[in-house]
């Protein structure tokens, strides 16, 4: 997993949400950016769809763009994992 690919699924998960992010927003909450419960379930879907792991729990209105970029590094590591398991 290279820092680029987890650029790459936030920048689509907050796409998701009509947010273009920009230099200086990794503080700015998801609150702060204006991205509700809805949002924030189609992000949590498409890390699930597209990584296997369930983050809707983690997932919450007072998590940072950066927080939420150490979610996605977790959730791309941990189905890369299950990936050479199986």
């Amino acid at each position: 997993m290279t820092d680029g690919s987890v650029d790459l699924i936030l920048r689509e998960c907050l796409a998701e949400a009509g947010i273009t992010l920009g230099p200086g927003d990794e503080s700015y909450t998801l609150s702060d950016l204006a991205i509700d419960s809805l949002a924030r379930l189609g992000m949590a879907t498409l890390i699930q769809d597209r990584y296997g792991t369930d983050v809707e729990d983690r997932l919450t209105a007072t998590m940072t763009v950066a927080e939420l970029r150490g979610l996605i590094a977790e959730a791309v590591a941990a189905g890369a994992e299950r990936s050479g398991a199986a």
